[in-house]
């Protein structure tokens, strides 16, 4: 394969991973909101609601999964970024003096290793089986946000060094601060049972 197929090739790559991380970040943002919400009042609801304890297991499942696909992945899965980084040194398709830089990104990613391979068991938990209807107390939102930070900002690095662009990577769909659905069934909720409340001390009310 000459050089040019194989610089389109990784760019591909690092390409799809970047959507995926856009994808994985999106889920990841509303998983974080159900488990961790703006207010007391929200927290209470989804503590006492049965279905949204099923959708934030399977979120926080969907998200370990797609989280591992794009660190390290499988050996039917090329975009991950273990891969796209050994591929970029093996044929050589950075820029001449950007080996330095590269070197310092594989670096970085090798210092994370230890919680990826935490994370990477947990995933293989999950698809076992062993664990279905929790999360690992052992890894924290606090940890993995400082994770993903790290993720991020490697593949930044790697489109500034592949494709010599810069990227950013913005919400498509969730926004913490615009994502009230919890906040109004958790306000009727409260509403009603203020109002059977009401109805029992003022039964002449009615």
């Amino acid at each position: 394969m000459n050089d040019f197929s194989m610089e389109n090739t990784v760019e591909k790559k690092l390409e799809k991973a970047a959507i995926s991380f856009t994808k994985f970040k999106e889920q990841y943002a509303a998983c974080k909101y159900l488990y961790i919400p703006k207010t007391d009042e929200e927290k209470e609801y989804l503590q006492n609601s049965r279905y949204f304890k099923m959708v934030k297991i399977a979120l926080f499942r969907n998200c370990i999964i797609e989280l591992c696909k794009i660190t390290k992945g499988s050996k039917n899965n090329y975009f991950n970024l273990s891969a796209i980084i050994n591929t970029a040194k093996k044929h050589r398709v950075l820029e001449l003096g950007s080996n330095a830089e590269i070197n310092k990104i594989e670096m970085i990613f090798k210092e994370i290793e230890p919680l990826t391979d935490r994370i990477i068991t947990l995933r293989n938990d999950f698809i076992a089986h062993t664990k279905l209807n929790q999360v690992d107390p052992n890894i924290t939102f606090e940890e993995l946000d400082k994770y993903i930070q790290v993720i991020e900002e490697i593949i930044k690095q790697l489109f500034r060094l592949v494709k010599d662009s810069h990227m950013e990577f913005r919400p498509i769909l969730f926004e913490s601060e615009r994502f009230d659905i919890i906040s109004i069934l958790a306000k009727n909720k409260a509403n009603r049972r203020n109002a059977i409340m009401e109805s029992f001390r003022n039964p002449k009310a009615k």
